[in-house]
């Protein structure tokens, strides 16, 4: 399987000052919405919901910090920014992205994580996100993609159609076989 061999530092999105949530919560409610975002990594895995800032559609997926570095490297080659949909921030590239992007592809846990983070990607505000994984998280695993493909089809404007992109991608990485070590 041919993969990306562009790494980098992802740029950051310029700081505009604000963190109005922190100024207007009182310490027990930061608190309190500091335990239920923790709770909520818990539920999902350590992956923190990111936003795929693009021209058409609202798309969000989830990844580890470092998968969303990688997914934004990769992204940045059409007009395509990830930010983290809780703090609106560019996931910070660490300073040897690159090898960790190539580190990656000998260990066949993380290869298998990141093609978890693009099957992820999905046309959703991170509202309408929330709603989605409730409704999929009683259904059985062979009904889930059928109701994604059907929620993809109701909300999907792009022509590029970015989410089926990543999904083929995911389906691509599943199958590939961890390098080993010359």
């Amino acid at each position: 399987m041919e993969r990306d061999q562009k790494a980098g530092r992802s740029s950051q999105a310029p700081d505009d000052g604000r963190d109005e949530t922190r100024l207007s919560l009182s310490p027990e409610d930061a608190r309190a919405a500091e335990t239920r975002s923790r709770s909520d990594e818990l539920q999902t895995g350590g992956r923190r919901l990111y936003t795929l800032v693009n021209p058409s559609d609202s798309i969000t997926f989830r990844a580890t910090p470092l998968e969303a570095c990688f997914i934004a490297d990769r992204m940045l080659a059409g007009p395509y920014f990830v930010n983290d949909a809780e703090t609106e921030e560019a996931p910070e590239a660490p300073d040897d992205l690159k090898a960790s992007y190539e580190a990656l592809w000998s260990d066949a846990e993380r290869i298998k994580s990141y093609a978890e983070a693009y099957a992820s990607f999905l046309v959703a505000s991170p509202g309408d996100r929330a709603l989605y994984e409730e409704i999929i998280a009683s259904l059985p695993d062979d009904q889930r993609r059928a109701r994604r493909d059907k929620w993809h089809d109701e909300r999907c404007t792009s022509m590029n159609d970015i989410c089926r992109q990543c999904w083929e991608t995911a389906n691509k990485l599943a199958a590939y076989k961890p390098e080993v070590a010359a």
